[in-house]
């Protein structure tokens, strides 16, 4: 391993490299303040590889603590990893330590065992030369006199120290008397700073209770098994803890004690073990998105997914904020769902919002979350599954839509029927007097051809008619409606942003489509006081024109923004609502779609899409 990670550690991961690593490996960590040396994590190979080299975990920290010091000058801060070579039981290896995590405070390191290949004759020399040492000096361990044959000081303590399982044992009172190496390694108290140390001041304040009660049963003769949480420096650790009654002369004295670390079965902290097990096969194939986050809302993990539906290399997402990718008027929802699931640490109810495709358009999700807690009972993170309804929401829109529109309809054919009639006369008896009215014929030729105006608009949205197509840019559509707003454009001081493809041609009535431009961009004007902006970009994707007109004006409501397209529905006091009206008919005629966002004192934003032509043809 070449890089020093930095930030935050997962060491889920590294305790998964090294279980499943053929090669015998460790974890560790070397503490800078306390200048101490944990060894977290040992695989099956290394464990049969010091049984080979007759040493147990104790002695071979004890090696590597002592080798740490001397290569200190190693393990400088643009260096990664050190290797020495030891030998034990006539045995030579060679241990590489390979730093994959450093902080101030902690450095953490995978540590590989090499056995390295040498002589017979060597390894006798090794031997002898040991030997002939230890008896000139007159001295030997305990380990080396049972190796030699001398087993008389062959002791209980020593077995206990080779096991790997804690064993401990405590007085009437519930306070250390004794343990073993593993004990040590696992409480962090090292030496005899376990003397005297209440079992009560390892344990989460949460679990005392209960563990007292186990403690008492112990200690009225009740062998006792239960799990129990470590609050050690070196961070909290699950134990599968069994208590048995320490009896001398027929009485009980204390409480024996002997533990392992608890194997715990996924609780959706990591959900890559999940989607690795036996749900594999469900989150890779189902068509639902699904995410991890953090508790501010960032993506830890996404299911694969999220490429076909939102267009997204999940991998990409890490990190990132959801809100990132959520339309900003759903930000205000979906915020106030985390933290109820905060508060009451249950999954929430089914939420819909919309969520920004990579191609720049929303679509619309319902989604639900579940809380992740820790093991103290606080969320840590969120699991959220959500599912695209953006087809049911259009075709439930749509039939809301048709039927105001027929309703509408049906009253405009009224009413344009009653209107016409009585102006056609009017028309007629105008043209008799012409040179009477005079003075008057440009005021009353405009009343008259505007209240005709409203007529063809409602005659529009009554019935459907046939439409002339004609090959048209849209471009071209849209800077004639310019024209007919670059006078207010210029009182008003509006910054205009066109951002235009080189063409996009469609088949079209292009005086139809003048007339919805010419209405969304009066629109955007009237909301807008002086000095707003006023933008419209157009692109095509593959075969789809994409339009977005929008405005920095005073925006709307939710309530507003609901009721548009409602039937003589307007938010302008001199509005009736018939335009947006034509609008969505016109641009629906044309087999497109559209449709309106907007956030009050924000502006409002039109988004349209309209079936193009690849290039025009040539007649």
């Amino acid at each position: 391993m070449g890089v020093v990670l930095e930030g935050n550690i997962n060491l889920n991961v590294f305790y998964k490299v090294v279980s499943q690593s053929h090669a015998p490996t460790l974890l560790c960590c070397w503490s800078v303040i306390e200048q101490t040396l944990d060894i977290l994590c040992v695989n099956e190979a290394a464990t049969q590889c010091l049984n080979k080299y007759q040493l147990n975990l104790h002695d071979f920290k004890q090696i590597l603590y002592d080798s740490a010091s001397n290569c200190s000058a190693d393990i400088k801060r643009n260096e990664v990893k050190w290797q020495r070579t030891f030998t034990a039981s006539a045995e030579v290896f060679s241990v590489e330590a390979n730093i994959i995590f450093r902080s101030e405070d902690e450095t953490y390191f995978l540590l590989y065992i090499e056995e390295e290949k040498i002589e017979e004759k060597e390894i006798k020399e090794i031997e002898v030369e040991k030997i002939d040492s230890k008896k000139t000096d007159g001295e030997f361990t305990e380990d080396e006199e049972t190796e030699t044959g001398d087993t008389s000081k062959l002791s209980i303590h020593n077995v206990l120290n080779e096991t790997e399982d804690a064993v401990f044992l405590l007085d009437q009172s519930g306070c250390f008397i004794d343990m073993n190496k593993k004990a040590e390694t696992l409480s962090g108290l090292n030496g005899d700073d376990f003397k005297g140390v209440h079992y009560e001041e390892l344990l989460l304040q949460e679990d005392r209770l209960d563990v007292a009660k186990h403690f008492q049963k112990a200690f009225a003769g009740e062998v006792q098994v239960y799990d129990v949480t470590l609050n050690r420096k070196q961070g909290l650790i699950v134990l599968t803890v069994i208590n048995i009654p320490h009896i001398v002369s027929g009485k009980i004295r204390g409480v024996y004690g002997v533990a392992k670390p608890k194997r715990l079965p996924c609780n959706w902290n990591n959900l890559a073990s999940i989607i690795e097990d036996k749900y594999k096969v469900i989150v890779e194939n189902s068509y639902d998105i699904i995410c991890l986050t953090d508790k501010e809302g960032h993506y830890l993990l996404a299911s694969h997914s999220y490429l076909p539906v939102l267009g997204y290399e999940p991998l990409k997402l890490t990190g990132q904020s959801v809100l990132s990718y959520i339309h900003p008027n759903d930000h205000k929802r979906v915020q106030e769902t985390l933290i109820k699931m905060v508060q009451t640490k249950e999954e929430s109810e089914a939420v819909v919002y919309r969520k920004m495709h990579a191609n720049g358009q929303y679509k619309y999700f319902e989604g639900k979350g579940m809380p992740i807690l820790s093991s103290s009972g606080e969320v840590v993170s969120f699991v959220v599954i959500s599912r695209d309804i953006t087809d049911m929401k259009n075709r439930d829109d749509l039939l809301i839509r048709s039927e105001k529109l027929a309703l509408a309809g049906e009253l405009a054919a009224g009413i344009a029927h009653e209107i016409k009639n009585p102006l056609t006369t009017l028309k007629g008896f105008f043209q008799l007097t012409e040179s009477q009215l005079e003075p008057y014929r440009d005021v009353l030729m405009h009343e008259l051809n505007q209240i005709n105006d409203i007529i063809e608009e409602l005659l529009l949205v009554a019935r459907p008619r046939a439409i002339k197509e004609e090959e048209v840019d849209l471009l071209n559509v849209i800077r004639e409606s310019l024209t007919s707003i670059d006078t207010e454009i210029q009182l008003k001081n509006i910054t205009l942003d066109l951002q235009l493809c080189d063409e996009a041609y469609l088949l079209c009535a292009p005086h139809q489509l003048t007339q919805v431009f010419i209405n969304l961009l009066k629109n955007a004007v009237e909301a807008m006081d002086n000095e707003g902006n006023l933008s419209i970009n157009v692109k095509k994707v593959n075969q789809t024109i994409h339009i977005i007109v929008k405005d920095t004006g005073i925006g709307m409501t939710q309530e507003d923004l609901a009721r548009l397209g409602e039937p003589y529905y307007s938010i302008s006091s001199k509005g009736t609502g018939i335009g947006l009206m034509v609008c969505y008919k016109v641009i629906e005629n044309h087999g497109g779609s559209m449709s309106i966002t907007s956030v009050c004192e924000v502006g409002t934003e039109v988004s349209i899409q309209l079936p193009g032509l690849q290039t025009m043809s040539l007649k």
